[in-house]
């Protein structure tokens, strides 16, 4: 059995043969022989460049927590035992503004990480600010009033309708530079 030319190594990534182009979405440039050598053309992504959406995350997730103790308060509030998921209206809101932004977290986590990996960590994290700023507008809104709530879900959904679209533009431009020998 045949060893293989070259071995993946972190050192690799840390290459001083790589020359890295400015610009979005962010590129490298490999030598031939790394090229002749099995080595992936793409982006070497440094554990330090995910440094903001990994902050984000974290953010997000205590957000998250943040609006599920909220709906724990209501229901203390307003003495509703669980399970029990209806009684005050204000209640049913609170609860259901959670449910939703539950809903979205998902969704809202892959692209983000989609967006930050292929596209650029820097944009990527600066609209899930953007994105966490719109669902607390749409979660208070809905306290409020289910109409108040489309301000915060028209905004939150442009962002992710966004971290959408760098992140297909990045997996789109790495795969046609991989795999369609060209550079877009």
């Amino acid at each position: 059995m045949s060893q293989p030319t070259h071995m993946f190594n972190l050192k690799d990534l840390r290459s001083p043969d790589l020359d890295i182009i400015q610009g979005l979405p962010h590129t490298v440039q490999s030598s031939p022989e790394r090229k002749m050598a099995g080595v992936s053309v793409g982006t070497p992504l440094l554990l330090e460049d995910m440094v903001f959406p990994a902050f984000i995350t974290v953010l997000a997730a205590l957000h998250l927590g943040t609006i599920a103790r909220r709906v724990g308060l209501q229901r203390i509030k307003l003495k509703i035992s669980l399970p029990n998921t209806t009684g005050d209206p204000t209640f049913e809101r609170t609860f259901r503004a959670h449910q939703n932004c539950s809903e979205f977290f998902p969704i809202f986590l892959s692209v983000l990480w989609v967006s930050a990996i292929f596209f650029h960590p820097g944009l990527a994290s600066l609209v899930g600010v953007g994105y966490m700023f719109f669902r607390e507008n749409y979660f208070n809104g809905y306290r409020r009033s289910p109409k108040e709530r489309l301000p915060g879900f028209i905004g939150s959904s442009i962002c992710l309708f966004v971290l959408v679209g760098t992140g297909l533009l990045g997996v789109l431009t790495l795969a046609l530079r991989r795999y369609g020998n060209t550079d877009p």
